[in-house]
């Protein structure tokens, strides 16, 4: 999944599932990273949680500074492209064929 960090300060990126939550990657300012998804097992639904700043956290779904996503299954989250940028987190739209 691609991921494109346009603030001024690097962001964690985690993968928040029902039971699990990933650290999929810290991403620099201004910085665009390819992140790998976990496997999930069947359609398990997920969120994106963006947190911007130095710290690690071991829960980011309930991070009071994580910015989330809807819960989409996986593989449409990995579909898409993701863009951080004035405090939003954004999808953006897939290529056209």
């Amino acid at each position: 999944m691609r991921f494109d960090n346009l603030e001024r300060e690097a962001v964690r990126v985690y993968l928040v599932g029902e039971r699990r939550e990933w650290l999929l990657g810290r991403v620099e300012p201004g910085a665009r990273a390819l992140l790998r998804l976990p496997r999930a097992d069947g359609p398990a639904y997920v969120r994106l949680a963006v947190v911007p700043g130095e710290r690690l956290t071991l829960r980011a779904g309930p991070e009071v500074r994580a910015w989330v996503t809807y819960p989409p299954p996986a593989a449409a989250l990995a579909a898409r492209q993701w863009t951080f940028a004035q405090g939003q987190l954004t999808p953006l739209r897939p290529p056209t064929p």
